[in-house]
């Protein structure tokens, strides 16, 4: 019996997606909308005059202001939060074995460094290129701009990665157990609303 709950379990895995591709997608759509929110606060405090609607659109419309700048950069911003968020369940996949809050932070602090040392450098440069003066004074990962913006930089990757974290779901063996089994009944010792082997033991036993 118990073998052939292995195999069925296995064949499963050989069939289930590498990832979860749209649940990747939409967390890492509703992670960067957080993360723009986060700093659009600042922003209209006067706390730092970056926003990443207008940094990524005027770049794409290579105009330091225009009415659409900013409708440009929130639809590039989605795009982009979609392919990252297809990164991060990567590493949930593969990487870490597991999506959480805590793992996500993780993914998030090794996002923001690849953010500082490459994504936001080939951005300025194009900005150069194009002639833009709004970030001409852009520095390391937002230091030329008001002291404040790395750390809300940073913290708005953070906010990124724990967003993704809790909201991706299960990974592939999460998501085939729970086909295979009732609820409660997969998941690890501790975990909210588990059964435990002493409440079930047959059904636990199994899995």
């Amino acid at each position: 019996m118990a073998k052939k709950k292995v195999s069925e379990l296995e064949q499963l895995l050989s069939q289930e997606q590498p990832i979860h591709w749209v649940r990747a997608m939409l967390t890492g759509v509703v992670g960067v909308s957080f993360m723009m929110a986060f700093i659009d606060i600042f922003s209209m405090m006067g706390i730092t005059s970056f926003s990443y609607e207008v940094y990524l659109g005027s770049m794409i419309r290579a105009q330091d202001f225009g009415v659409h700048n900013w409708t440009v950069g929130v639809a590039a911003n989605w795009v982009l939060g979609a392919v990252f968020g297809i990164a991060y369940a990567y590493f949930f996949e593969y990487g870490f074995g597991r999506a959480s809050v805590k793992n996500g932070l993780r993914a998030g602090l090794w996002h923001a460094a690849f953010a500082a040392v490459a994504a936001f450098p080939f951005f300025n440069a194009v900005h150069e290129q194009q002639g833009l003066q709004r970030f001409a004074h852009f520095g390391f990962f937002g230091s030329g701009l008001e002291p404040a913006t790395p750390l809300l930089l940073l913290v708005g990757h953070l906010i990124f990665g724990a967003t993704v974290g809790l909201l991706y779901g299960p990974v592939r063996l999460g998501r085939v157990m729970m086909r295979l089994h009732e609820p409660g009944e997969v998941g690890s010792p501790g975990d909210p609303e588990v059964i435990t082997e002493e409440e079930d033991p047959v059904d636990r036993a199994a899995v």
